[in-house]
């Protein structure tokens, strides 16, 4: 016995689909321009986000191909070859290698004994509000070593005093300039207390730990001392493994 046609599944799948169709249709012939206009205009901005990710991308490895070109000039002294493209980079470098070109050309200044055209050029550098911090920094660092001498101590101790802390990532090179400041006030028992702290860190270059167990020598700090225990205590650990590991075998 056949069904009726409302009881069909057939049938009503049938029904359905068309009527699905019917209404794709009707949304087609109400919104199909602006479904195309949006389709379209998705791909096109993809394409245009595309492009310009590459587009920054490559501009930027070919700054840092320029850069690490200057750098190498300067590293052989030629200074003159390097001059323009460090003054086209420090324009056109951006926030990052247009900053280390900024910062090249204030130490070649420096390096000229030009103090004032070095301190300036830092100090550009230290008030730019693109700059990233760690850079304003080291800019601040190295104008007040540019300005030392015509500085009072107690001017250079309270610029320099955030960053001549442990935690700081310039603490050494913020820290030997504090403790000098503190040996031009007659603070002796004060710089000899920084420069031992500045010896036990564990982030100041080695260059820099000497300088600083020097001047701590001439103080009488025991500078010396606390630093050889530091880097003892560091070489502990490297030590047992090395008794472990042949124990082991």
């Amino acid at each position: 016995m056949a069904l009726p046609p409302e009881q069909n599944p057939t049938f009503i799948r049938e029904v359905d689909e068309e009527l699905r169709r019917e209404e794709l249709l009707r949304i087609w012939r109400s919104y199909g321009v602006w479904i195309v206009v949006a389709v379209v205009a998705i791909l096109l901005g993809v394409a245009i986000w595309l492009y310009m990710d590459h587009r920054s991308t490559s501009a930027a490895a070919a700054r840092g191909e320029r850069y690490d070109a200057v750098v190498h000039d300067l590293s052989s002294g030629q200074k003159a070859k390097a001059a323009p493209e460090l003054a086209e980079l420090s324009k056109t470098g951006g926030a990052g290698y247009g900053t280390l070109a900024r910062l090249e050309q204030a130490n070649i200044l420096l390096e000229k004994g030009d103090l004032k055209g070095a301190a300036a050029k830092f100090a550009e550098i230290e008030s730019d509000p693109a700059v990233a911090e760690p850079f304003r920094q080291l800019a601040t660092i190295r104008r007040t070593y540019a300005e030392f001498d015509s500085m009072k101590p107690s001017q250079v101790i309270d610029r320099l005093k955030a960053l001549a802390v442990p935690d700081s990532p310039w603490f050494g090179s913020a820290g030997e300039l504090v403790a000098m400041a503190y040996m031009k006030q007659g603070k002796r028992s004060e710089a000899g207390a920084l420069l031992s702290k500045i010896a036990q860190a564990d982030n100041v270059p080695d260059s820099l730990r000497q300088r600083v167990l020097q001047l701590a020598g001439v103080l009488g700090a025991d500078a010396s001392a606390t630093a050889a225990t530091s880097e003892a205590t560091a070489a502990e650990p490297a030590a047992n493994e090395q008794s472990e590991g042949n124990t082991t075998r």
